[in-house]
């Protein structure tokens, strides 16, 4: 007598199968998760290094400027980066801003100390800086 094959057949049940199906969702959902994250962050990121490239460009200038040139004078006489020399300036492109103070004759004599901040909203829209510094030396040594 031929056995039927239904009986034998050793399968998944449906509630294998729906487990199965909650732990494939969970994990995909997961995943997704995460790629909204780092779209995010990679956002994020792009929008700080094309600030940072703006700050290094202006104190790349700086270096190619004389030492006597009004954009590196020392308006207040004194270091000050709550109220700085120049600036904000708004960044082309930017949703930020740039400013610079000077500090004339800092760390010695005919040296200055140039500091560059750019400013922008953070997430939640708080206020976030960054600042850059550098020293400038006079150029007849």
């Amino acid at each position: 007598m031929p056995k039927n094959l239904l009986t034998n057949a050793a399968g998944l049940s449906l509630i294998e199968t729906m487990l199965a199906l909650l732990v494939f969702s969970i994990g995909i959902l997961a995943v997704a998760a995460m790629q909204d994250v780092t779209v995010r962050s990679n956002a994020m990121a792009r929008f700080v290094s094309r600030n940072s490239l703006a700050a290094t460009s202006i104190l790349e200038q700086f270096y190619a400027l004389p030492f006597d040139d009004g954009r590196l004078a020392d308006t207040d006489q004194c270091y000050d980066l709550e109220n700085p020399d120049h600036g904000p300036f708004p960044l082309e492109g930017l949703p930020s801003t740039l400013e610079w103070e000077i500090h004339d004759d800092f760390p010695a004599p005919d040296l200055k100390r140039i500091t560059v901040t750019v400013h922008w909203q953070g997430a939640a829209g708080r206020p976030v800086r960054t600042r850059y510094d550098m020293i400038r030396a006079r150029d007849d040594y």
